[in-house]
């Protein structure tokens, strides 16, 4: 141990210090990794939405009014109760 006072509590505020900076610096890692990861997602989810409007501008523009009564017509026949179109007949 150093006899000298002065010294021994130099060295005392060095060690305190260095287990307050170790601390801090432990929690800006975890707030790292927490905003590392939230950034990923962020990421991953501005790469997805150019691909949605790519798949949705390709898909064909739904056919006029008229014509798709008509086909709807032909394609049902009457119940006298209002049904929505199937999977099958929404897809034509």
């Amino acid at each position: 141990m150093i006899e000298n006072p002065q010294i021994s509590a130099v060295l005392e505020y060095i060690e305190a210090r260095e287990r307050e900076l170790g601390e801090q610096a432990g929690q800006l890692r975890s707030r790292i990794g927490e905003l590392t990861a939230r950034l990923d997602e962020l990421d991953a989810e501005s790469e997805n939405l150019p691909i949605t409007r790519k798949t949705l501008l390709a898909i064909p523009a739904p056919a006029p009014a008229e014509e798709t009564s008509r086909l709807t017509c032909r394609t049902t026949r009457p119940t006298g109760r209002y049904s929505p179109p199937s999977a099958t007949q929404a897809g034509r």
